[in-house]
C-alpha cells in the first residue's frame, strides 16, 4: 500500500439446478430440428408406481406436534419519545459539525502554485522550443496569525516559482515570503497584504483519542471550502510518507483527496488539531486511510 500526497496536480454465484431434463432432438423428430435443444419437464412418479423410502439417521423426521412461531416484533410501533430523543441527539451532532465548520472555514485558503521543471532531451528541445515544462497545482492552507501567516505542507509549494493564495471571501493575495521544512512536510507562507484576515484557532493534538469526531477542510479537486467528516482512526501512527518525511501522524477516515493537502483537520470545537498531508492507497484514490501532521509539531 502506498502513501500518496494530496495535492491536485492538473496533473462466485451458486446456481440451483432446475428440475428440467434437456434432450437433444435428432433429425425427423417432431418439435426439434437438427441440432436444436428441446426442454421438457422431468417426469414425475406415476400413480401406483413403486417408490423407495430412505430413512437417514442424521435427518430428523417431521414431528406432528405443532410448534408456535416466536412473536414477531412490529417495527412500525416505535415509541415516539424514543424517536424524539434519538432525533434530538442527531441534531445536536449535526449542529456541532456545522458550528465547527462555520468557525474555521473563513481561515482556510486555496493555494495555487506554478512549478517549472527542466526536461532533458524533451520533444520541446527537439522542435526548438523551451527545455522546460510548467505545472499548475492546487493545495490548501490555514491562516494561523493576524499578520497573514499561512500554515500548509512543504510539498504544496515545493519548487514553486509562483504562488497565489485565495481566501473564501474572494480575496487573492501574493506571497511575500515562504519558509518550509521538507523533513516535517510543513511550510509557512507570509501573505503580501496589510489587510485584516480571519485567523483559525489552534487546538492541541496530544489529548486526542481514537473515535473522536473530526472534520477535514480543503480544496479537493479544486472544489473550494469542501468539508468532510470522520473519526480519528489512530494516533501516533509511525509512517514513512516519502524519502524525507517520516514520523508519527494522526490517522483519520475523513475523506482526503488531491487538493486537501495543507488544509486543517479540526475537532468539534473548530480548532486545528492537524494538517492533512497524505493518504494510504492502492488505487491512487481515497480508501478511508488519511494522515495528518499533529498540530503540536507545528507550534
Amino acid at each position: 500500500m502506498m502513501a500518496t500526497c494530496c495535492t491536485g496536480n492538473l496533473c462466485a454465484q451458486s446456481l440451483n439446478e432446475s428440475p428440467l431434463a434437456i434432450q437433444r432432438g435428432s433429425a425427423g423428430q417432431t418439435g426439434a430440428g437438427p441440432g436444436e435443444v428441446q426442454v421438457s419437464p422431468m417426469p414425475s412418479p406415476q400413480a401406483g408406481a413403486a417408490s423407495t423410502s430412505v430413512d437417514r439417521a442424521d435427518a430428523p423426521r417431521e414431528s406432528s406436534a405443532k410448534v408456535d412461531a416466536p412473536p414477531q416484533s412490529d417495527s412500525s410501533k416505535v415509541d415516539p419519545r424514543t424517536a424524539a430523543r434519538a432525533a434530538a441527539r442527531a441534531r445536536d451532532l449535526s449542529l456541532a459539525f456545522r458550528l465547527a465548520a462555520e468557525k474555521a472555514l473563513p481561515s482556510v485558503v486555496k493555494i495555487l502554485s506554478q512549478t517549472q521543471v527542466e526536461s532533458e532531451n524533451s520533444i520541446l528541445e527537439i522542435v526548438g522550443g523551451p527545455d522546460e515544462q510548467v505545472f499548475d497545482s492546487v493545495g490548501s492552507g490555514v491562516i494561523v496569525s493576524a499578520d497573514g501567516l499561512v500554515l500548509t505542507n512543504h510539498h504544496v509549494i515545493e519548487n514553486a516559482r509562483r504562488i497565489e493564495v485565495r481566501l473564501p471571501d474572494g480575496r487573492e493575495f501574493g506571497v511575500r515570503e515562504t519558509k518550509s521544512d521538507p523533513r516535517s512536510d510543513l511550510a509557512i507562507i507570509q501573505l503580501d497584504t496589510e489587510e485584516p484576515v480571519p485567523v483559525a484557532d489552534l487546538g492541541v493534538s496530544r489529548g486526542l483519542h481514537v473515535g473522536d469526531w473530526v472534520l477535514a477542510i480543503g480544496s479537493p479537486f479544486t472544489l473550494d471550502s469542501s468539508v468532510s467528516a470522520g473519526i480519528i482512526s489512530g494516533t501516533g501512527r509511525y509512517r514513512r510518507l516519502s524519502e524525507a518525511v517520516t514520523g508519527q501522524f494522526i490517522q483519520t477516515d475523513a475523506a482526503i483527496n488531491p487538493g486537501n493537502s495543507g488544509g486543517p483537520l479540526l475537532d468539534l470545537d473548530g480548532r486545528v488539531i492537524g494538517i492533512n498531508t497524505a493518504i494510504s492507497t492502492r488505487s491512487g484514490a481515497f480508501q478511508g486511510i488519511g494522515f495528518a501532521i499533529p498540530i503540536d509539531r507545528a507550534k
